[in-house]
């Protein structure tokens, strides 16, 4: 490739590329524009991004920055940090840069589409439809439209979102997330049937979204998760994964649901892989209680904990975001270190030549999530699983003394951990297989995470406290 000799008409030339989907040679050009103009904030951003999008974002993220260190005023450069800073996976951090962006004069309405699309990941459905109006005001385009309805959807506010959606189909009828967001409201409105003719227009148009395939099959187990009709959705999900998180979530209801009780069971791996376990300190803590002390501290005082929204689990609760941010006293580094050592023992002794699905699925590389939940009197969690994770498990480092120490003959016990049991947007009619662990000071329970969970709900006027960690697998 010549060497460049206008930095605007390199520039355009490499774009033009881009656009035309000619990954590889506007890198080229991209690269040989930095080679002449190696410190030049313009260059730095546009090749940056490029990067950012094809197959080396760490590099990416540091040209961008490197701009941003030289011209920290520029809003197009927080955009382009936003945007690969979400496609890298962090979402607190590409929210703020996208905040900055519009600080600094870049308002524009992909930016704040993008903005959205964070906060709807972060569980801010409420800020992501406002950011989602603006973009919207500004260019009514039925992708802004969508994304409305998604945000509609999470607020719960279904018909609002419904309306959302047809109008943007209206608008643009080849529009995959349009129709997904369709199924998701329909579904929330009790419409099984309309949600799952949604789900299989979206197919048409993406057969690979994963939104459409999971929300096709659970509409299915809306009606009856023991049909033949949910047993084959369940058989198209394992087609396309036979590890997928939902499709085994919904093979264990379907099994139980049919009366195969131990088979269900087995894999849930309620003997297995469902315990408790009572880690020790990790240091600098001299004791557990020094520890749950300080963990507690930091759980509760986060920034980031809020009343949860009416599109997540928890109920008369409030939930935190990412806990390792933010860590003055180093409480989250300890605990990523005691969990660290957990998850590395639990692999270790998996036998790899047991075909069990979650020791197949077993990551070789993975990284931790870990959040906070505070509840007081009524709080609960509705049954759930967590799809992106390989495992999950909760600690707690806070419990009321009046939990209590067995399960009641009657009725259940307050603020206790319960697995096994289906949620309420699953169809049974029998009793599942489940499990019951107490919360205890100091206490890790761990499990497959599609194994469905909940938290019965607390009778006391004491607050609970937990540590959730999800172990998600990374490529």
């Amino acid at each position: 490739m010549a060497k460049p000799t206008d930095k605007a008409t390199a520039l355009r030339a490499a774009l033009a590329l881009a656009q035309a989907g000619k990954t590889k040679d506007a890198r080229q050009a991209f690269d040989a524009a930095l080679r002449v103009w190696p410190k030049d904030p313009d260059v730095l951003i546009l090749a940056g991004a490029a990067r950012a999008q094809g197959d080396d974002p760490a590099a990416g993220l540091r040209l961008i920055r490197k701009a941003l260190d030289a011209q920290p005023l520029r809003g197009d450069g927080w955009f382009q940090l936003g945007v690969a800073l979400r496609a890298s996976g962090d979402m607190a951090a590409a929210r703020e840069a996208f905040q900055k962006a519009i600080d600094y004069g870049f308002d524009q309405p992909a930016v704040y589409g993008y903005l959205g699309d964070v906060l709807i990941t972060l569980d801010e459905a409420q800020a992501a439809l406002d950011a989602f109006d603006i973009a919207a005001n500004a260019q009514p385009t039925p992708a802004a439209l969508s994304n409305r309805a998604q945000a509609l959807a999470a607020l719960n506010r279904f018909d609002e979102a419904v309306e959302a959606a047809q109008a943007a189909i209206s608008g643009a009828p080849n529009l995959a997330p349009a129709y997904v967001n369709l199924g998701v409201a329909r579904a929330g409105q009790g419409d099984y049937e309309g949600a799952y003719a949604a789900y299989q227009d979206a197919l048409k148009l993406a057969p690979k979204s994963l939104r459409a395939r999971h929300g096709a099959a659970l509409a299915k187990a809306a009606r009856h998760v023991g049909d033949a009709d949910t047993q084959t959705e369940i058989e198209r999900l394992f087609a396309h994964d036979r590890h997928d998180q939902v499709a085994l979530a919904l093979q264990a209801a379907a099994l139980a649901e049919r009366g195969a009780i131990a088979e269900s069971e087995a894999l849930q791996g309620f003997e297995r892989f469902v315990r408790a376990i009572h880690p020790a300190p990790p240091k600098p803590y001299g004791s557990i209680e020094d520890f749950n002390a300080a963990l507690t501290a930091h759980a509760t005082g986060h920034a980031s904990l809020k009343i949860a929204p009416p599109s997540h689990a928890t109920r008369a609760g409030e939930h935190s975001g990412d806990l390792t941010t933010n860590d003055e006293t180093g409480v989250m580094a300890a605990m990523r270190r005691m969990l660290t050592g957990v998850v590395t023992d639990i692999i270790a002794a998996l036998d790899r030549d047991d075909d069990h699905p979650f020791i197949q699925n077993a990551p070789k590389k993975w990284t931790l999530d870990i959040w906070s939940v505070v509840m007081r009197r009524g709080g609960h969690q509705r049954a759930h699983i967590h799809a992106n994770g390989w495992m999950s498990g909760v600690f707690y480092p806070e419990v009321p003394s009046d939990v209590p120490a067995a399960a009641p003959e009657t009725g259940e016990p307050s603020g206790w951990l319960e697995v096994g049991r289906p949620g309420d947007h699953i169809g049974i009619t029998a009793a599942p297989p489940i499990r019951l662990f107490q919360p205890k000071p100091g206490r890790l329970i761990v499990f497959p995470s599609y194994v469905h969970h909940r938290t019965i709900p607390l009778d006391s006027d004491q607050r609970r406290v937990s540590v959730a960690f999800d172990v998600v697998p990374q490529a």
